[in-house]
């Protein structure tokens, strides 16, 4: 077809020029991008006014086309590309967006690995820098390659010696031991592995992070739910031992606390599990602030962990009541305030002395949990509440000072019911049936 439409002449002669929002050459570049060899082949075997630019740039940067393949992961285009030379050798170090090296470094961020040792290949002037970083920051195809958890890019690299060998503790921002934190926080757990196992003076140190942060990196992975990951690191032992406690400035438990407030269910239950002095402190909080992972798993509307957490008895049962900031009962209020209404519902089932005060607030403000739901236009959390009766209702004074929005929801908590009452369309129904 496309041998067709190039051969067309006169008025219907097609510009193969023609470019889209994104540059010129549109045509040569989406054969690329999409790996079409056999049309790549024939748009650059024309001549003369027709002959493609290989080099034209996108809103990315230049070298569009050849970036885009290798982006693909289309080796076959890749090495078609490679083979140009003379005025249409492609740029292989071509930048994007001021990164250098692009190509490679895209290559490395999709896992394309058959393309990755393509480049890996070129010597001379066209050697890729494999060090090359945005924003100064060095070894981003290594850091990418780890973040994606492109496990056959990590082992490619790694295997390069000499002047090209990656430095695995090269950091960004957030402090050392980039590739390796990467790979915890986004849960690849095949990539920690290959990196755990590496000694000598390539050994990862477990422990880096940021100033402040001990253990950041243990954190992230049990903030992000990854259990595996979790798992592997709670194994090390010696001078790489995870100290589960490590605390983030005035928070002590941090990573038992980001698991809560993350919602990872199995990590938590992994940190949960652990005993002698491992054992982590449930109620951990800052200074006179206990039972933080509670709220925090109550704020974030994760129920699983929120029953987990009242499943705990002895000394590890979770205060129900702890405050914060001034707000007694401060996990059923942010549940409220939140619009979490399944975790409003478990907590409401509470009874005996672990029952909650709905009517709790700071000093002069009672009804607090009612109140902010409604501010928040919790609809769902509003009708649970003003479906409570006996000492536990609301009261005609706080749903005045709701004002108009608490109206409906309360009709459809009589009528429909909620998790603590039947509805009269229950009943009703119940009474037709028994008549019957």
């Amino acid at each position: 077809v496309v041998r067709e439409l190039l051969a067309l002449g006169g008025d219907s002669e097609v510009d193969v020029h023609a470019g889209d929002q994104s540059g010129p050459e549109a045509a040569f570049r989406f054969a690329c991008q999409r790996g079409h060899l056999a049309v790549v082949r024939e748009l650059v075997s024309l001549t003369g006014s027709r002959e493609v630019d290989v080099h034209a740039s996108d809103l990315r940067g230049p070298e569009s086309a050849f970036r885009c393949a290798c982006e693909n992961g289309h080796a076959h285009v890749v090495r078609e590309l490679l083979g140009l030379s003379g005025q249409r050798e492609v740029d292989v170090h071509a930048g994007l967006w001021g990164g250098p090296e692009a190509a490679f470094r895209l290559a490395c961020m999709r896992g394309h690995v058959d393309v990755v040792r393509e480049l890996l290949e070129l010597e001379g002037h066209r050697e890729i820098n494999v060090h090359a970083g945005d924003s100064s920051l060095p070894e981003e195809g290594f850091r990418l390659a780890c973040k994606f958890g492109h496990v056959a890019v990590v082992r490619e690299l790694l295997a390069l010696s000499g002047g090209r060998e990656v430095d695995v503790h090269a950091g960004d921002r957030d402090g050392a031991e980039a590739g390796f934190r990467a790979a915890c926080e986004h849960g690849h757990v095949e990539v920690v592995r290959v990196l755990l196992a590496l000694t000598g003076d390539r050994e990862v140190d477990v422990h880096a992070g940021p100033d402040g942060e001990a253990e950041y990196t243990f954190r992230l992975a049990c903030e992000n739910g990854h259990a595996d990951v979790v798992r592997e690191l709670l194994a090390l032992s010696g001078h790489r031992r995870v100290d589960v406690h490590a605390g983030s400035w005035a928070q002590p438990e941090a990573a038992f606390l980001a698991a809560c407030r993350g919602g990872g269910l199995d990590v938590v239950r992994e940190l949960l599990a652990l005993t002698g002095d491992r054992a982590v402190d449930v109620h951990a909080g800052p200074e006179g602030v206990s039972d933080v992972g509670f709220h925090w798993a109550c704020k974030n509307g994760h129920v699983d962990v929120v029953r987990e957490l009242l499943a705990l008895t002895g000394p590890r049962e979770v205060d129900v009541h702890a405050g914060r900031w001034g707000w007694p009962e401060f996990a059923f209020q942010a549940a409220c305030e939140e619009g979490h209404v399944d975790v409003v519902s478990v907590l409401l089932a509470l009874s005996g002395p672990r029952e909650i005060d709905v009517h709790a607030g700071p000093e002069g403000k009672p009804d607090a949990g009612f109140l902010l739901a409604c501010v928040d236009l919790r609809e769902e959390v509003v009708r649970e509440l003003l479906g409570l009766t006996g000492h536990r209702a609301i009261s005609v004074q706080t749903r005045h000072r709701a004002g108009e929005f608490a109206v409906q929801p309360g009709k459809d908590a009589v009528w429909g019911g909620t998790s603590t009452r039947q509805g009269r369309r229950a009943m009703m129904l119940l009474r037709a049936a028994v008549r019957a």
